[in-house]
């Protein structure tokens, strides 16, 4: 759009896009989410995609999460406790589709102080947005927040065009992939642990066992899954249940 985003910007944007519209991986998903997030100032993305009942209800279990860089203990949180009901955005983006910035949800319905407080002062999720997409009855909620978000035209408009792709990117990959394999208790451990970034030296020590062997179960891991990254093995055991945000 004239006036709202640079050529260099619109460059930026249809790369993300291509990577979306041509991705055979949740490796180029995240990395083309990451460098949307780098567009609007946000540092903290996560997408989700919920169940709502016949009339609206939300079931607080995702059917599938992908969370790129939200604290892992908030997700949790809301998830566990179920505060979407005492979230203004969880409640509004229930409504239906459409870009939804923090503030504004939170002027039409205000949020208890407690809310705030954790959410705020425990996870510093200040100013943020929440994008609802929805496709042949298939919702997905994307979130991002940061200090740098702010509310403008131009995020608006880049929100809005951009997070569709996302949704039919994810949905893409998740279609691909009827059933699922199963993973064996240590397998299972291993991957919880590589899920918060530990290293293959790092889930050795924690286990007592030796690096190799961390490394052999990470293998064999990818290979029933038939992927070639742990993060791509991470993302498809915690869509499955396989292990836990």
């Amino acid at each position: 759009m004239p006036g709202i985003v640079t050529q260099r910007e619109l460059n930026d944007l249809l790369d993300i896009v291509v990577d979306c519209v041509e991705s055979k991986s949740l490796k180029t998903i995240h990395t083309a989410i990451w460098k949307f997030g780098q567009l609007v100032g946000a540092d903290k993305l996560y997408w989700a995609a919920p169940v709502f009942g016949k009339k609206g209800t939300f079931v607080p279990t995702p059917v599938a999460d992908f969370n790129i860089s939200y604290p892992p203990e908030w997700v949790q949180l809301y998830k566990n406790e179920k505060l979407v009901t005492q979230d203004p955005v969880g409640q509004i983006c229930m409504t239906g589709q459409g870009v939804y910035y923090w503030g504004d949800a939170y002027r039409k319905m205000s949020p208890s102080k407690s809310f705030l407080e954790i959410k705020e002062g425990s996870f510093k999720l200040f100013q943020g947005y929440t994008s609802v997409t929805i496709r042949d009855n298939q919702w997905s909620i994307f979130s991002l927040a940061g200090q740098r978000v702010q509310r403008n035209r131009r995020n608006f408009w880049l929100i809005n065009k951009v997070v569709p792709y996302f949704h039919d990117a994810l949905a893409a990959l998740q279609a691909k992939s009827p059933t699922f394999p199963s993973l064996t208790i240590r397998e299972k451990q291993i991957l919880q642990e590589v899920m918060f970034s530990k290293s293959n030296w790092d889930v050795s020590v924690l286990f007592n066992i030796s690096e190799s062997t961390v490394k052999f179960h990470m293998q064999n891991i990818m290979r029933k899954f038939g992927v070639h990254s742990r993060t791509h093995a991470v993302a498809l055991a915690v869509k499955h249940k396989l292990i836990f945000l």
